[in-house]
């Protein structure tokens, strides 16, 4: 059974007659026939008084045009929300700390904005330490931590994800001819780290 045909259904009974329905179709009353006497013999049942004018309709059609009704209602419903992307909608308040992770969460949700574009995503710069409580405050709708062990009240999704830090100093420094540097290496050299707690911590431990 067919929407089109269902629809075809419906404009018979809505115009009264098939002649009628089939200009509204833009059918000729052959075509019409053919379909609506298909679709009986589909359901096994005959749906059309057709001696009564205007046309009329059994107990079986009855209860086929309402349901018709509500199928060809549905299915335009639908239609209409997937074609203005209504479907997906809203706004996303996301935190983020200040490392190559905002490089990969501004590219992942550009594409989910491409895709829905009445999608409106905010990226905040927050300190990982500090995400956990914007959350708590409605701020955030959710973020991107790292160091993180107090977070038992969260729903927590593991990202596959490794982050790459760097150490810039003068040529003359005497670290550059070890090749090789440890955090033991900068216990006594002044570092300008970028504000994150947890990225400080660590260092400090």
């Amino acid at each position: 059974m067919e929407l089109r045909v269902l629809m075809y259904f419906v404009t018979v009974v809505q115009e009264g007659n098939i002649s009628k329905a089939a200009n509204v179709l833009h059918l000729s009353q052959s075509t019409l026939s053919r379909q609506i006497q298909n679709l009986e013999e589909e359901l096994g049942s005959i749906l059309l008084e057709r001696d009564q004018k205007p046309i009329g309709l059994t107990d079986n059609g009855k209860f086929l045009y309402s349901r018709a009704q509500e199928m060809l209602q549905i299915a335009n419903n639908t239609t209409e929300i997937i074609k203005s992307n209504e479907l997906v909608t809203g706004e996303l308040e996301i935190g983020v700390g200040e490392d190559r992770m905002q490089e990969l969460v501004a590219e992942t949700f550009g594409t989910l904005v491409r895709r829905y574009p009445k999608i409106k995503v905010n990226l905040h710069n927050v300190a990982s330490d500090l995400i956990p409580r914007e959350i708590n405050r409605g701020i955030l709708d959710f973020g991107f931590v790292s160091n993180q062990t107090n977070l038992a009240d969260f729903h927590q999704l593991p990202i596959n994800y490794q982050d790459r830090w760097g150490i810039l100093m003068k040529k003359e420094n005497p670290l550059k001819v070890n090749g090789t540097i440890t955090p033991t290496d900068l216990a006594n050299q002044r570092i300008i780290l970028a504000r994150q707690n947890g990225l400080i911590r660590g260092f400090k431990e």
